[in-house]
């Protein structure tokens, strides 16, 4: 018996091998495209910072108000006011002066330099012997850029939603700029996931450029901070949040969608009341509720003003008890006490 064996040319076996890899290749375009369209592709670009050697002289940070570059409301701006926060306290230690202490007046064409100039800010610096040459003045400013996009899917031409988000801090030491921060991501082709969520994409955002901040104050001889873990801002405190031109939540007129608003803003807020719980929430003093007790503040107090100042985030008073000695009005079991606070 006789076997006959036939072997291709070497033009047949790399005719084969191409077809093996052309299909290989548009299979695994295939599965790609399957799972890309749905879920959306985001591609972040790397952080970056353009500061000056100013930065490091600095002793407290003020958060100006944050900046938006399309219509928000009250419930995005108390979320980019608190991340911004939170980002520089969490690492940084720098103390830090909330944008609801600082009274910057309505006039929104004014330049920073003028507003600046017509602020409290000199009191609230002068109350801490902080010189305002040594002030940091820290603006976030949110951008989402949005546009369609063309792709080829199976020999198609498709549009997709696609955004580009950007996230700035700009810097500020009296009148000059000392440089920014900016942290960048696109997302391309736009899921409605990412639609519905979009406050996630700008507030991670706003944690690498806080991040990328925080790196170039180490080693700052700053006023040093903690973030308290027995206080948390009541939710009255964070539903009136009024800033010039973001309206209050509370100031929605139509009730559905202040009813959505407050929601939203309690689950930022990881507030875990919901319904008439909320509404009960709503009837309480704004101020500081202590959770825990530490010293002189008991569990369930709630502190109204620090100095005479209605105090808003806790920050604020880790701040102020770096500086020197604090004296609270707190309410505990309806009546209103004086405390003395001794620095930390």
């Amino acid at each position: 018996m006789t076997t006959i064996q036939i072997h291709p040319t070497p033009e047949v076996r790399g005719a084969r091998r191409r077809d093996a890899l052309w299909c290989a290749r548009h299979r695994l375009l295939g599965i790609l495209s399957i799972l890309l369209i749905p879920l959306g592709c985001a591609t972040v670009a790397p952080v970056g910072s353009r500061v000056t050697g100013a930065v490091r002289q600095t002793q407290v940070g003020a958060v100006l108000p944050p900046r938006f570059t399309w219509p928000v409301s009250g419930v995005e701006a108390w979320a980019a006011i608190d991340r911004t926060l939170v980002g520089l306290g969490h690492r940084a230690k720098l103390g830090l002066i909330d944008p609801r202490e600082v009274q910057f007046g309505d006039d929104q064409s004014a330049d920073l330099g003028t507003r600046r100039d017509q602020s409290n800010l000199a009191d609230l610096t002068a109350r801490m012997n902080i010189d305002s040459a040594r002030l940091l003045l820290i603006e976030p400013v949110i951008d989402r850029q949005t546009q369609k996009k063309k792709l080829r899917q199976n020999g198609q031409t498709v549009f997709v939603k696609a955004a580009d988000y950007i996230v700035t801090l700009n810097l500020f030491i009296g009148k000059a700029s000392v440089g920014r921060v900016v942290a960048q991501r696109a997302l391309s082709p736009m899921d409605l996931a990412v639609l519905e969520d979009e406050k996630a994409v700008w507030l991670d955002l706003l944690d690498e450029a806080t991040g990328a901040l925080n790196k170039e104050l180490k080693g700052v001889n700053f006023l040093r901070t903690e973030i308290p873990s027995h206080l948390r801002e009541s939710f009255s405190s964070i539903a009136s949040t009024k800033l010039p031109g973001l309206a209050s939540p509370m100031a929605i007129p139509d009730t559905l969608r202040r009813l959505t608003a407050l929601d939203e803003l309690a689950r930022l807020a990881q507030i875990p009341a919901r319904g008439r719980d909320l509404e009960k929430e709503l009837e309480l003093q704004p101020g500081l509720n202590v959770i825990s007790d530490s010293g002189q503040l008991k569990t369930g107090d709630l502190i109204l003003t620090a100095e005479t100042v209605p105090l808003r985030h806790p920050l604020s008073l880790a701040r102020m008890r770096a500086a020197g000695v604090v004296h609270l009005e707190v309410l505990r079991d309806g009546k209103v006490l004086n405390l003395i606070l001794e620095p930390q």
